[in-house]
């Protein structure tokens, strides 16, 4: 058994240096996307000052970001090496995850393989590595293989590191309890599985606590829309309600009220089709 899961680290060693020059290539070949917009350019803005402010969740998934301010060589190096060290690493973690399943050799290195230049993974470097999606699937594969040799100690590290690059490690947490129970109340996975959730929901709690963030972009905080009375109605009223105080939402009106929807000429003061169409029949049946 030692010698075998050996040979699986050793195997997954070669998959991952076999994963990381393919990955090269095909950077090499396809060209970049130099210019960052959308999540890449928060990411950026997060490394080039990562103790200002940031927008909400991305302020708090600071590990990569923060590891890329502060290495040599700039965050641009960093952003790209990281994402295909990680990627490469995802590969070789998913060869030894599958070999605990008694998944065959070739079929695990060549499942691995295309693991590594699937499209997810591989738009990240197309785009200098300015995302943390490598980084997160590799604390679940790791986390995934924690589990799968029942290892607590390791994946409390693991879900403790992830909580700082994604909020979505804490779901290793559900799922490390439902293969490690042997019934639906098992106390000693259930001591087992609080152990491991402990320091990453504390650290977790922490990171949503400690650090401000700003609304996501785009959004601004909610208030009242001011609305005006369309032609033979008093002032029109919102009848439906806002999701949330701090996020984009949606306000959904009567038949014969204003909309707020840009696509409903709200913006030029015009009220849109439909608002019209209802108003000139409520008139003729009046």
């Amino acid at each position: 058994m030692a010698d075998s899961r050996r040979r699986d680290w050793r195997d997954a060693a070669l998959v991952a240096l076999a994963g990381l020059a393919l990955l090269l290539i095909a950077d090499a070949l396809i060209q970049d996307a130099n210019v960052a917009k959308g999540d890449d350019l928060i990411y950026e803005l997060m490394a080039d000052k990562p103790f200002e402010t940031h927008s909400f969740p991305f302020a708090y998934r600071f590990l990569v970001p923060t590891l890329a301010h502060v290495l040599p060589f700039g965050n641009s190096f960093w952003f790209a090496w990281l994402a295909w060290l990680s990627t490469a690493a995802c590969g070789g973690v998913a060869y030894v995850l599958m070999r605990r399943f008694a998944v065959n050799r070739p079929l695990a290195a060549g499942l691995a393989l295309c693991l590594v230049l699937c499209p997810p993974l591989l738009v990240v470097s197309l785009r200098q590595g300015r995302n943390v999606d490598p980084e997160t699937l590799l604390v679940m594969l790791a986390g995934g293989l924690a589990v799968a040799d029942r290892r607590p100690l390791a994946l409390a590290a693991i879900v403790v590191v992830g909580a700082t690059i994604r909020e979505s490690a804490l779901f290793l947490i559900p799922f490390a309890y439902a293969y490690w129970a042997v019934r639906p109340l098992d106390r000693l996975a259930l001591r087992q599985t609080a152990g491991v959730a402990i320091p990453g929901l504390a650290v977790y709690v922490a990171v949503r606590t400690g650090i401000p963030t700003t609304p996501p972009q785009g959004c601004s905080p909610a208030r009242r829309p001011s609305l005006p009375a369309y032609p033979g109605s008093p002032t029109a009223r919102p009848t439906g309600r806002r999701t949330s105080s701090t996020t984009c939402s949606t306000v959904r009106f009567s038949p014969r009220s204003w909309s707020t929807s840009p696509r409903c000429g709200s913006a030029n003061g015009q009220p849109c089709a439909r608002t019209r169409a209802s108003s000139a029949k409520a008139r003729r049946s009046a």
